[in-house]
């Protein structure tokens, strides 16, 4: 009479499945799912302000790739100036932005942010702080219309 052997799989081999077909399990029930929150509504026009090295108020337009600022600011000497962003890029956290924008004649760099509305604040918001080449520095802040 002729036995049969059973041969057995290593231990190792048996968890890497089982590990392997939890993941894809975890993975199809994840994607399915829908988000237990809206997401934030930060895309669209805001009111914004000025203050530092210039004064004034403007309007800023957030993109999913990019932030637009628009405003007539006086600086500290009482001239009307234009501040213009046409192109500021959102970096890969989709809140955080940087770039260059012209104050008169003068470059400048900006950073900033845009945080998304909360049960605190109640709208969306927009920060910045820009910089001249020659020092002078200034802040932006304002909230989504």
């Amino acid at each position: 009479m002729r036995r049969w052997r059973v041969q057995s799989l290593p231990a190792r081999d048996v968890t890497t499945s089982v590990v392997a077909g939890l993941l894809l399990i975890w993975a199809i029930t994840a994607t399915v799912r829908a988000p237990s929150t809206p997401p934030p509504r930060i895309h669209g026009a805001y009111r914004i302000t000025f203050a530092g090295a210039v004064s004034g108020t403007g309007k800023a337009v957030v993109t999913p790739k990019s932030v637009k600022i628009d405003a007539d600011v006086i600086d500290d000497q009482g001239a009307r100036v234009a501040f213009s962003a046409t192109d500021l890029q959102m970096d890969g956290s989709a809140y955080r932005f940087r770039g260059f924008a012209a104050l008169g004649g003068l470059s400048v760099q900006v950073a900033g942010r845009v945080d998304p509305d909360d049960s605190n604040v109640g709208k969306c918001r927009i920060t910045a702080t820009f910089l001249t080449y020659d020092g002078k520095a200034g802040r932006i802040a304002g909230s989504h219309n």
